[in-house]
């Protein structure tokens, strides 16, 4: 699939936006040049505003779990379900209720990552802290 291996080897991201309800590609974002980030154009917010159904795909070449700013961009656009392809070939859903504390996740991360458990862990971890209080969800297809 092109939107998992035109970036393989670096940590640039890509992402899609589609409309479920006409199941086609609203816009997309392939020529990101900051790492592990997704920027949005003034013009891609202008048309995603066009489209109550939107289903943001991302990939996460580090293959890491959403982030908070994944939680907090679905809480702004109002996005029911955001989807992250990981390069090791993990497909991670996630909704949101409410926005994530940056710096209460980077807590967390820090608490596990002492703990003994590995970066991904100790983010699913901390995740999972957001997750037992109703404020998000994610799960690995």
């Amino acid at each position: 699939m092109y939107i998992n291996s035109h970036r393989s080897g670096t940590l640039l991201e890509d992402m899609y936006w589609f409309d479920y309800e006409t199941e086609s590609i609203i816009c997309h974002k392939l020529d990101e040049v900051k790492e592990q980030t997704i920027r949005s154009t003034h013009n891609i917010d202008r048309k995603l505003k066009t489209y109550p159904s939107v289903i943001p795909v991302h990939t996460h070449p580090s293959s890491l779990p959403p982030s908070p700013a994944d939680f907090n961009c679905m809480v702004n656009y109002g996005y029911d379900l955001g989807i992250v392809l990981c390069h090791n070939g993990k497909v991670i859903l996630y909704t949101a209720n409410h926005c994530i504390d940056d710096t209460l996740w980077e807590k967390y991360v820090q608490n596990f990552l002492l703990d003994g458990c590995d970066e991904f862990s100790a983010q699913i971890q901390a995740l999972n802290k957001f997750k037992d209080n109703g404020d998000i969800d994610f799960w690995e297809v």
